[in-house]
């Protein structure tokens, strides 16, 4: 559900690019750029892609929480 980049990427451009045509498919997997050039930090997209990993996040055990637990 972690795709890894270590390929360098530029910031502004390249890395959303690649998290939005990603978004396309129905896997939607969090991606970690390692290499972002001008940045000593690296750059984590797509970590609300899906509503399984949402529900993960919130800690529940499956999706169809997600709509209960939402307005706690």
């Amino acid at each position: 559900d972690l795709l890894v980049i270590d390929q360098p990427v530029l910031r502004d451009y390249q890395s959303t690019a690649l998290a939005m045509h990603l978004e396309q498919f129905t896997e939607k997997p969090a991606i970690l750029f390692t290499n972002v050039e001008n940045s000593k930090y690296p750059v984590i997209a797509n970590l609300f892609a899906s509503f399984k990993r949402i529900a993960w996040i919130l800690g529940l055990s499956s999706e169809a929480g997600l709509v209960e637990a939402w307005p706690r």
